[in-house]
């Protein structure tokens, strides 16, 4: 984007933190999905819900031994959601 162009509030929604943010929102969705089918218990729904997004530096640090952000991003969603996430 060329910021002599763009509103703030534009700018805004293309930031990693904004993307990451979406992408949690995701998988949050497909969560919800899932434990209506019975695949994620229920209980764990309130944690997956409460779960903040990987920071856009969490995310580039696990990318350099996955090569690749969806696989760094959902690492760090992982390791989360199981305790692990400093």
């Amino acid at each position: 984007m060329v910021s002599r162009y763009t509103l703030p509030d534009m700018a805004a929604l293309w930031t990693d933190d904004a993307k990451y943010a979406l992408w949690a929102r995701v998988e949050v969705l497909a969560a919800e999905a899932h434990a209506a089918i019975g695949v994620v218990p229920r209980d764990a729904l309130d944690r997956i819900r409460q779960e903040p997004p990987p920071s856009p530096e969490r995310v580039a640090e696990l990318e350099l031994s996955r090569d690749h952000e969806i696989l760094a991003f959902l690492a760090d969603i992982g390791a989360y959601s199981q305790g692990r996430r400093a």
